[in-house]
C-alpha cells in the first residue's frame, strides 16, 4: 500500500487490522511518525529471504 494513502486513511487502516485480522495494535496517527526524508527506492531483499514459499506469495 502507498505510504500516500495512509496519509489520508491511516485509523481506516488501523480500525482494519485491528478489527477484522485481531491483530492486538496500538494506533498512532500515521502522520505524526511518517518522515518523508527516510523513504527511499524500493530494493531487492529476496536473497534475505529463507522462506521460498513465503517469497512465492508475497510476489
Amino acid at each position: 500500500m502507498p505510504y500516500s494513502f495512509l496519509l489520508q486513511h491511516d485509523a481506516q487502516v488501523f480500525h482494519y487490522l485491528y478489527d477484522v485480522w485481531k491483530i492486538d495494535l496500538d494506533y498512532f496517527a500515521f502522520n505524526n511518525v511518517f518522515n518523508n526524508d527516510l523513504v527511499s527506492l524500493a530494493i531487492c531483499i529476496d536473497d534475505f529471504i529463507t522462506d521460498g514459499d513465503l517469497l512465492t506469495k508475497a510476489k
